[in-house]
């Protein structure tokens, strides 16, 4: 076969036969023939670039004093005191309510979760200086009876919180309840103790053991003896309060225990039948004074 023929047609017929359609339609295309497709338009489409949602017809702009929180949010989101902290730090107790009689303010501190925890903030206003902090820990936070207005009046701001779920140590919830105290403007956040009662006594001692703010802790009633052995390695030598009724055998089991584990200062406080957690406080108006006697030296340094 001749180079310059291929199935009887010559070489350069050939070439033209292959390569000139192809330049031709490759000149059409360019030029916007169509070939199966729609070149795009030169000006945009409403559905395709334009607006899908109205503007709103009038713009509420609140005026302060007036206008209701519930409006413009929940109460607390232009709070200068939390808007002036560093970030990832703690917000003081948000205020719920107004002020009860003797300067008692039910408060909210947010978990870590973002769960809503109920409290009460005892604090005297006429103190002009920042003053310790006493975090109060227990099933519930009314069984507590006078004694933290008597904590406040000895010259300690107290937080009183009760347990989200008193079958379940949560060590978040703790450490929410003590960047919360710290916080606080009339709170010394060197200078903080805690005082736990039943399943709470519990709690403070193991938050106490992971949290360095905590400078001292009195446990009522212990429960859990194994979980708090483990517990007081990292917590000692810082001082450690407890007390519990012989009648009560689990609990004085518990601090006997601790007491002999202890590697700083120890003041156990045993009681024939005084009742059990913050009943003893109750019961035994003289240990509430020695209570309080304990924080003053341990907090305060008289």
């Amino acid at each position: 076969m001749s180079i310059k023929s291929i199935h009887g047609v010559g070489a350069t017929q050939w070439v033209a036969r292959i390569f000139y359609p192809t330049v031709v339609c490759a000149v059409l295309l360019l030029a916007g023939c169509e070939f199966g497709f729609t070149l795009p338009t030169a000006t945009p489409t409403h559905s395709a670039t334009g607006p899908t949602v109205a503007p709103s017809p009038t713009l509420f702009i609140p005026t302060p004093g007036i206008d209701s929180p519930n409006t413009i949010g929940d109460i607390g989101q232009n709070d200068l005191t939390a808007a002036s902290l560093p970030s990832r730090s703690g917000l003081p107790p948000l205020a719920v309510g107004t002020e009860s009689a003797g300067n008692v303010q039910s408060v909210q501190i947010t978990a870590e979760d973002g769960a809503m925890l109920l409290g009460d903030l005892y604090q005297d206003p006429t103190r002009a200086v920042r003053l310790p902090g006493i975090l109060m820990l227990g099933p519930n936070r009314t069984g507590w009876g006078d004694f933290p207005a008597l904590l406040r009046d000895s010259g300690f701001t107290v937080l009183v919180m009760e347990m989200r779920d008193p079958s379940i140590i949560n060590q978040q919830d703790f450490a929410a309840m003590m960047q919360a105290l710290s916080e606080t403007g009339s709170v010394n956040p060197g200078a903080i103790g805690v005082i736990g009662a039943g399943v709470g006594a519990d709690a403070a001692l193991l938050g106490c053991s992971a949290d360095a703010m905590c400078d001292t802790v009195v446990l009522l009633s212990p429960t859990n003896g194994d979980l708090l052995q483990n517990a007081l390695p990292t917590y000692n030598p810082r001082p450690l309060m407890l007390s519990a009724s012989r009648d009560d055998a689990a609990a004085f089991a518990v601090v006997s225990t601790l007491g002999e584990a202890a590697a700083g200062e120890i003041l156990l406080q045993p009681f024939d039948s005084a009742g059990r957690g913050a009943d003893i406080l109750r019961n035994r108006a003289d240990f509430g004074e020695l209570v309080i006697a304990w924080f003053t030296r341990h907090l305060l340094g008289t």
